[in-house]
């Protein structure tokens, strides 16, 4: 393992959160982490990227971009190219998907930073990144994570709302209070995709949208896997633990003001990733 990366495992049950990355000079041994560094924190960075070293893939993970079934996915297939079982207490609606124990995929604080920088950089390696429409993606993060009170999230969104805890969050409150935080020290889940997912510094083989993940996903697995490994999947499960119904409450939550500074905070996203903004509620 490279002298720029370490990591440290403290002892625990599966079902536990045990790993944790403890960076050590990981600027000095990357210059594309060093760049990735200007809109994410380190941690976040080799905590987040999923790796096959065999199938040469790298998917990045976006809060809120139905991530735990794409994962559950992967993994699934990842598992089955290795012929290895999964672990019997693999359960994706329990989020064992966000369990280092449960995933045959590798997190890039697992290796060297020479290794890390091939699979972010190679044409060798098939990069993808799934995406979601501004609007609803920042609404569901709402419902499933900042007005649930006493969440790491609802805490975060009181400070920057100048709410005490346990006070009420409205969402125009969430979203005026986020408009001022620098990108690196947004929460990943509402951090514009655009940065969480490194698209100032890296190439991706295949950009996914939320809207047609099925068919999407589809290609991707077959990419990797073969064909084969799509027919073995039911890709039309849904694994998210949380499903909020965001798109069809929109009007039920946004106000013309949240609507100004949404399209202001997510501007690069929706021009990067074709999606249209509005300037009235009504045009929902």
């Amino acid at each position: 393992m490279s002298a720029g990366i370490q990591f440290v495992e403290r002892a625990g049950q599966p079902g536990t959160n045990v790993r944790r990355a403890n960076i050590v000079g990981a600027h000095q041994a990357s210059s594309l982490l060093l760049r990735l560094k200007e809109h994410r924190p380190i941690n976040q960075i080799l905590r987040s990227f999923h790796i096959s070293l065999r199938n040469r893939l790298v998917y990045l993970p976006i809060g809120k971009v139905a991530n735990s079934s794409i994962k559950a996915f992967l993994f699934q297939a990842e598992a089955a190219s290795l012929s290895i079982p999964m672990p019997k207490k693999f359960m994706p609606t329990q989020r064992t998907v966000h369990n280092p124990y449960y995933g045959p995929l590798l997190k890039a604080y697992q290796l060297p930073a020479r290794v890390i920088e091939t699979a972010l950089t190679s044409d060798k390696y098939f990069r993808f990144v799934f995406v979601r429409n501004p609007y609803d993606r920042l609404l569901s993060c709402f419902l499933d994570r900042v007005s649930a009170p006493g969440s790491g999230s609802n805490r975060r969104a009181l400070q920057l709302a100048n709410k005490e805890e346990g006070d009420r969050i409205s969402f125009d409150d969430f979203v005026i209070g986020i408009r001022n935080a620098a990108i690196k020290d947004m929460d990943p889940h509402w951090r514009p995709q655009y940065y969480e997912a490194g698209f100032d510094c890296l190439t991706y083989s295949f950009v996914g949208k939320f809207e047609s993940l099925e068919s999407d996903l589809k290609h991707v697995i077959a990419r990797i896997y073969g064909h084969e490994a799509v027919q073995a999947l039911k890709l039309s499960e849904n694994y998210s633990p949380a499903t909020t119904l965001a798109k069809s409450r929109l009007k039920e939550f946004y106000t013309d003001r949240a609507l100004a500074v949404v399209n202001e905070i997510y501007d690069r996203d929706f021009k990067e990733f074709n999606y249209k903004k509005v300037e009235k509620v009504d045009a929902f």
